[in-house]
């Protein structure tokens, strides 16, 4: 329920992080999808090489950060929140609602992100 918890260099299809709190991070290859949820506390998931299709987190408070590599494809981004804050390091356009969009979005093979948050703060970043 609460610890922490690293992988790193793992090539998976489906990524599941379920933290009631305390810290998971993970680094590698995720080729399907991503599904995050915490209670509190801090989860860190870097992608490298390729994007997920898909990225859902879910979590009462604390913090989420996801850093993708920009291979050059688009992506959408759905943000849910009664509190907190939404920072990306990639310059995206604001679609209203919520809703943004970094280049195509999530057609022609990009990533679909969505984050449900109560409080807390949910974090885009480039992979380095």
């Amino acid at each position: 329920a609460s610890g922490q918890f690293k992988a790193s260099g793992a090539d998976v299809d489906v990524l599941s992080l379920d933290v009631a709190s305390g810290n998971a991070s993970f680094e590698g290859i995720v080729r399907e999808s991503v599904q995050a949820d915490a209670a509190s506390g801090r989860i860190d998931v870097t992608c490298n090489l390729v994007c997920p299709k898909r990225f859902d987190a879910d979590f009462a408070s604390g913090t989420v950060m996801l850093s993708l590599p920009d291979t050059g494809k688009g992506f959408d981004v759905q943000v849910e929140k009664a509190s907190g804050s939404f920072q990306s390091a990639y310059d995206l356009v604001d679609l209203g609602g919520g809703a943004y969009r970094y280049k195509e979005g999530a057609v022609e093979g990009g990533t679909s992100i969505s984050a449900s948050l109560m409080s807390g703060e949910f974090i885009l970043q480039k992979t380095q």
